[in-house]
């Protein structure tokens, strides 16, 4: 649906770390209520690394913005579909992005948070001062790297202070705090360091030198784990490696990075890559499941770099969708991996329910159009034509019981502007626009409207018409 809005406000950032080769940053999107979408974190991420994104502007400053550092996350739930794309756009831009892990390890012991578990993202955890794992630090097996994130409640060095993180709080006053949001940007900053040293580094062999052990002090078990990653940040240590040890790094790539073979496909392609100069081969190349899939070398050179087949066995499980992996074992001991997705059985569908009811609304709140829109299986791509200039929101709703009310319990129905956005209208000027998708969703109840009262003036407005709106899918959530 539309989403041009008129003079956006520019997400606030502010530089935590500056030299003549780097900026890492850290994105500050909380306004005065305390709260953000997640439309301001991915937004402010596309800003950051000079991409587009709803403000219509990007940083255009001299200095390179090489890392982000995001303070926030929830606990729960998974990567959503805006945080993946945002996330591979601003990599693919060669900017690291870092974010907390959670303070969540007492409540929800072992739980994922997002967006530090995503895909591409260093996800931080915290230690003490007696570098152990930092009672509240939220742990799993996607976390990467640890750093201090202070305990305000002890003071194990008598110094009479706490052992929080010292910081400003937000004035000119400094306080102290503790948490995963305090270490996270020592991780950050750390990372930025190591730019300023190695600029021509991506941020895919940045990650690679940060798994290498290059970058950090292995505590706790032995190789990574759940609780330190792979390990705690050691600033020094890296500089040796990357100075005194003249290091030239050298990795491995697989692409694609993931991929789905679907309810019908049996072979998929991928390619192993060598990045670097240094001195590396493909000793061989496995699964976990070795009983799911075979693996054949279709055109490699004498390193063993190159594209393979992947042939998918799928056997004889119960129905549903399941997760496997291929793992590139490299002469370093080093490993890089691909994850893959099939399903088996018959393909979901969404159920038949019949028309759509899709209504506008203006900025005063008040009904200005409306439109009866048959839903067929999987959605449908609309247009609406000679709609006045004007500031709108849509309401789309099913009326399965026909009972002449929309938006009730059990109806199917989302505004757009999403309940979720910051926004709760959109603007349309002088020219036709193009928007995105809208998913339904099944709700309680939104407190119902009466849908025959708004359709009995169906199309009985005489204004002056200019423009058009057109909407590409709306589509029900199963």
């Amino acid at each position: 649906m539309p989403h041009q809005i008129l003079t956006p406000s520019v997400p606030a950032i502010s530089s935590s770390l500056n030299a003549s080769s780097l900026c890492a940053i850290d994105i500050d999107f909380f306004g005065p209520t305390g709260g953000a979408s997640q439309s301001d974190v991915t937004n402010s991420m596309l800003y950051a690394a000079g991409l587009p994104n709803i403000t219509g502007q990007i940083y255009s400053g001299s200095v390179p913005i090489r890392v982000v550092n995001m303070s926030l996350g929830s606990i729960g739930g998974g990567c959503s579909t805006a945080y993946r794309n945002a996330i591979a756009d601003v990599t693919n831009a060669g900017v690291t992005v870092v974010s907390s892990s959670g303070n969540s390890a007492e409540e929800n012991p072992g739980v994922k948070g997002y967006p530090a578990s995503c895909e591409n993202v260093i996800s931080v955890g915290a230690v003490d001062p007696l570098s152990q794992r930092a009672y509240y630090s939220t742990y799993n097996d996607e976390l990467d790297v640890a750093a201090p994130g202070g305990t305000t409640g002890t003071d194990l060095n008598g110094d009479g202070q706490s052992d929080g993180i010292l910081a400003f709080d937000g004035s000119e006053n400094l306080a102290y705090y503790q948490g995963t949001s305090m270490a996270s940007p020592h991780a950050a900053g750390a990372i930025a360091l190591i730019y300023a040293l190695k600029p021509e580094w991506d941020a895919v062999q940045m990650e690679a030198f940060i798994k290498s052990g290059f970058f950090t002090d292995d505590i706790g078990t032995e190789g990574k784990d759940d609780e330190f990653g792979y390990g705690l940040i050691n600033l020094d240590k890296a500089f040796t490696n990357l100075i005194d040890g003249g290091l030239d790094f050298t990795y491995a790539t697989i692409t694609p990075g993931s991929f789905n073979f679907g309810y019908t496909d049996t072979e998929k392609l991928i390619t192993i890559t060598k990045v670097g100069t240094g001195d590396l081969s493909v000793t061989q190349v496995t699964s976990p499941n070795s009983e799911l899939v075979s693996i054949e070398a279709i055109e490699i050179d004498a390193s063993g770099f190159g594209t393979y087949k992947i042939t998918l066995i799928r056997g004889d499980v119960p129905d549903g969708t399941y997760n496997g992996s291929v793992v590139a074992e490299l002469s370093d001991d080093s490993k890089s991996n691909v994850t893959f997705t099939y399903s088996l059985g018959a393909e979901r569908v969404g159920p038949e329910i019949g028309y759509v009811l899709a209504y506008l609304y203006d900025d005063n709140g008040d009904y200005y159009k409306g439109w009866r829109i048959q839903l067929g299986e999987g959605g449908l791509t609309f247009q609406v034509t000679d709609i006045d200039i004007g500031t709108y929101k849509w309401l789309f709703s099913t009326n399965i019981d026909s009972d002449g009310y929309i938006r009730g319990y059990g109806e199917i129905w989302e505004n757009y502007p999403e309940l979720t956005s910051q926004y709760e209208f959109f603007t349309l000027t002088d020219s036709d626009i193009e928007a995105s998708s809208v998913y339904l969703k099944t709700r309680s109840s939104g407190g119902a409207l009466s849908a025959s009262s708004m359709l009995s003036d169906l199309n009985n407005k005489n204004e002056t018409k200019h423009t058009n709106i057109k909407s590409k899918l709306i589509i029900l959530e199963n």
